[in-house]
């Protein structure tokens, strides 16, 4: 047995717009600028790296003078570490 609910149009509308909104939100996360440098890192280095070998790296790219150097690194058990770095990769969900 089927039932319908007789909705306003309008109602019905804001219904469905609110949904495409709520799955666009959870579809498109923002990015700050120093965690899209952070991916485009990964991606250059091919997708996956492990973390010792990024923080590495990443230590290198910001010492670049046109880097802007996004991160601040101190020293660490295997070098130097950026823990915003390592919290904006864990919160990517990348590599």
């Amino acid at each position: 047995m089927k039932t319908t609910l007789d909705l306003p149009e309008d109602l019905v509308c804001e219904i469905k717009l609110t949904a495409v909104r709520e799955r666009r939100q959870r579809a498109t996360p923002v990015f700050f600028q120093r965690q899209r440098r952070l991916l485009a890192l990964l991606d250059a280095l091919g997708g996956s790296v492990g973390n010792l070998d990024f923080q590495k790296l990443l230590f290198l790219y910001c010492q670049e003078p046109d880097s802007g150097s996004p991160y601040e690194f101190v020293p660490y058990k295997f070098g130097a570490f950026s823990f915003t770095s390592y919290a904006d990769r864990r919160n990517a969900h990348v590599g």
